[in-house]
């Protein structure tokens, strides 16, 4: 579980509120967890390398979620520009 705790703040962006309501630990709990883990990836090449994938994984999702984000924006105005264009009004 404490792996399952670390991994789900640092990969998955998790606030420490959602952890502790979930797990019914302390915030500190959590907290200690996170920072132990990420001084003995210091010490150790392969827990490194897992800690710069996780990261690497959750700025992947943020980005991810913001070009989905930009893309349906950009549809909505392209299916708006048609749709006035439709009806004869055109504001090119």
């Amino acid at each position: 579980m404490r792996r399952k705790v670390v991994r789900a703040h640092i990969q998955d962006g998790r606030t420490i509120a959602s952890l502790v309501a979930e797990y019914g630990i302390s915030g500190a709990t959590v907290s200690n967890r996170v920072r132990s883990y990420r001084e003995e990836c210091q010490n150790n090449d392969e827990e490194k390398s897992q800690l710069e994938m996780m990261e690497e994984r959750r700025r992947l999702r943020r980005e991810k979620a913001e070009l989905e984000k930009e893309n349906s924006f950009l549809k909505k105005q392209r299916h708006s520009s048609r749709r006035k264009s439709i009806s004869g009004i055109s504001f090119s």
